[in-house]
């Protein structure tokens, strides 16, 4: 934490943010809120946005990047003739000198990269990102680059259906911290798009910046030292993931236990991992940070189930946390009476596993 930054002033920091992001962005505000947890949570904290042309994906993330100071952005665009040194850079021999250096790709020395219509790129070209991703640096010609602090990719696609698309390969899936899906905006918030024409031709540099990033990161240190996650919340969240693994206790408990559920249960190929565990449990720390209340109203310092769970008007970190983890058999999509998606996994297992409803359990140190 900086020197004379409390955390309620980081806090309200923060909050500004999502603020000022919402006067230019209508419609997506969880989507908001999914950006600033994954840039305060830190680790694998990258964005993986699916929806058709045209419904802001570009314009969330440019807009999050000019609401926090000294945060830097840029966007590649994603094309079948792509090449990986497009991505990470090549090594150039200078014919003269006859020496020879390394001219890094365009995602090093940036804090937000945007990898637009990823899913357009050939499974070579989207594996580029695996190392800078996963490991906070990339590699090229034997020459090793760290990425910048803060580093998030937010990496959009068209649906797969759609042609002229290749689907990201399943590795590539678990370093997104978060999958959000781009739908039609309200009609109300499309009146609101209509009444303020200025946002087609924005000019970002006119976003107010309400923290900086050192700001940023002081969060990012007192979340990760601060907030309190107990061993009642982490049971909680352990029997929901692990309800999601085809062969595993919990599982079979609950597919014995509820009938109904099994049916869905019954179609997951595959769970989800144990780094969705870490980055859901990273989210939810954050989760609280930014919105947690006791029941007196006053601001919380450890992890409920609330934040793991969400609502129709808050962002909800389990489905978009573990919705593109876990893998459901092929015969999901031809089921009689309609497909079965991860979606009714999640819905499923929340519905049937239920937390401690005593909130001083969670508040224990």
């Amino acid at each position: 934490m900086t020197n004379n930054t409390s955390a309620v002033e980081l806090r309200a920091r923060a909050l500004a943010v999502l603020a000022e992001y919402n006067k230019y962005v209508y419609g997506y505000e969880h989507i908001g809120a999914g950006l600033l947890i994954a840039s305060i949570s830190g680790g694998i904290c990258h964005i993986l946005a699916e929806g058709v042309p045209g419904l802001a994906k570009t314009h969330s993330v440019k807009t999050m990047a000019h609401c926090i100071s000294d945060m830097s952005f840029v966007r590649v665009q994603f094309t079948p003739d792509m090449m990986p040194k497009e991505i990470t850079g090549t090594k150039v021999i200078d014919l003269e000198s006859r020496q020879s250096h390394i001219d890094w790709g365009p995602i090093f020395g940036k804090n937000f990269v945007l990898a637009d219509e990823i899913n357009r790129g050939k499974t070579n070209v989207q594996s580029a990102l695996l190392e800078p991703m996963a490991e906070g640096q990339g590699t090229v010609a034997g020459s090793t680059r760290k990425v910048e602090n803060p580093f998030v990719v937010m990496a959009t696609q068209n649906p797969i259906e759609q042609e002229g698309t290749n689907p990201l390969p399943e590795a590539q899936h678990d370093r997104f911290l978060f999958k959000f899906i781009y739908d039609y905006a309200s009609l109300e918030d499309e009146l609101k798009i209509l009444e303020n024409p200025a946002l087609a031709n924005l000019d970002y540099t006119t976003i107010k910046p309400q923290m900086s990033k050192d700001e940023l990161l002081a969060a990012r240190d007192y979340v990760a030292n601060n907030i309190n996650v107990s061993r009642t919340f982490n049971e909680y969240l352990l029997k929901v993931c692990r309800a999601t693994r085809p062969g595993s206790d919990e599982f079979k408990e609950l597919c014995s236990r509820a009938p109904e559920v099994a049916e869905i249960l019954n179609l997951v190929k595959v769970g989800v991992s144990p780094r969705a565990l870490q980055g859901l449990q990273r989210a939810c720390k954050v989760n609280a940070f930014l919105f947690g209340k006791t029941k007196s109203g006053e601001s919380r310092d450890y992890v409920m189930p609330s934040d793991l769970k969400g609502s129709d008007d808050t962002l909800k970190l389990a489905h978009a946390v573990l919705r593109h983890r876990i893998i459901m058999k092929e015969e999901a999509n031809y089921r009689k009476g309609g497909k079965i998606s991860s979606e009714q996994v999640i819905d499923a297992v929340l519905s049937h596993i239920f937390p401690i409803d005593d909130e001083s359990a969670y508040s224990k140190r």
